[in-house]
């Protein structure tokens, strides 16, 4: 089945950082697409470590995020407050293609937010790979939060991510490496996924913040 594959594809890398971009090209080479509208957020510049430039170059539409000033992207620092009421002024479908997410940091809490409306078909958003599978938390909301030390503090445990996708109606199909987890909604999935789940050590530092437990 098409969705055990994922992880046997080739590792081909145009734009984004591990390859991302062409596994999510094989996701809708099988469920297809309906809109072709994407939402980035995280977006840097729109090119660099882009999962979603190799989709604008055919023709897909969407908004791009960042918090910096960057020619062509909407500048907004991106919180749980403002996300939905941003999505509007784009005219941004309640379904949609693709999300992608990659914050450094509220990604769990912004992702959480935009589940409570829109409903994205597929999803990848940056987690931390740091702890075992099983635990499930995520960082304590602040939505002035900005990764800057390079410690162990952002984002969210895989076992958040799975408690998240159960909330909401989507199934985790894919772990890219230590980075990424790539989301499917429910209505899509056709079969069980059965991926090795890994836990990555990538920094050395570990802070001793506050963990919210999910």
């Amino acid at each position: 089945m098409w969705i055990k594959e994922i992880a046997k594809q080739e590792q081909k890398i145009k734009y984004s950082q591990n390859g991302e971009e062409y596994r999510l090209e094989y996701i809708f080479d099988h469920i297809g697409t309906t809109n072709k509208v994407f939402v980035d957020i995280g977006a840097w510049n729109g090119e660099h470590l882009s999962n979603t430039k190799l989709f604008r170059e055919k023709g897909w539409l969407g908004v791009l995020i960042d918090g910096k000033d960057y020619a062509g992207i909407y500048k907004s620092f991106v919180t749980k407050e403002n996300i939905l009421n941003t999505l509007s002024k784009f005219n941004i479908p309640e379904e949609f293609d693709l999300l992608s997410i990659d914050i450094d940091g509220n990604d769990y809490w912004i992702l959480r937010e935009i589940l409570t409306k829109p409903r994205p078909r597929v999803i990848v958003s940056e987690f931390n790979s740091e702890f075992p599978p099983t635990e499930s938390k995520t960082i304590e909301y602040d939505p002035q939060f900005q990764f800057g030390k390079p410690d162990d503090y952002y984002g969210y445990t895989y076992g958040a991510g799975v408690k998240l996708a159960e909330e909401f109606g989507y199934t985790i199909i894919y772990q890219q490496s230590n980075m990424n987890l790539f989301y499917l909604r429910n209505d899509e999935v056709i079969e069980d996924p059965e991926f090795e789940v890994k836990e990555h050590k990538h920094w050395n530092s570990v802070s001793n913040k506050k963990w919210i437990e999910i």
